[in-house]
């Protein structure tokens, strides 16, 4: 097996995975640009979220205070169920 098909048989986290391409997009966007960098970039951020996922779990969820901002972008959340975990 090649290193393409196993990367492409692997399960990614997606929001690691975006969290990945919005540090290497904001890098690309500045000049002067390296290929090198940006894949550093792109795979420190996936490490360190992964990481901050696994070392925390993740179970902690902010509360909301029913601001403009809550009120704005809350529905757009998934549901929390009765564990505390989203998805409910």
């Amino acid at each position: 097996m090649n290193i393409i098909e196993t990367l492409q048989n692997r399960e990614y986290n997606p929001k690691c995975v975006a969290i990945s391409g919005a540090v290497v997009g904001a890098y690309w966007l500045l000049p002067p640009r390296s290929v090198l960098m940006a894949a550093t970039l792109g795979v420190a951020t996936y490490i360190g979220i992964a990481q901050y996922d696994t070392m925390f779990g993740c179970e902690e969820r902010l509360h909301s205070f029913d601001g403009w901002f809550a009120r704005t972008f809350g529905p757009l959340k998934p549901p929390v169920g009765a564990d505390g975990t989203y998805g409910g």
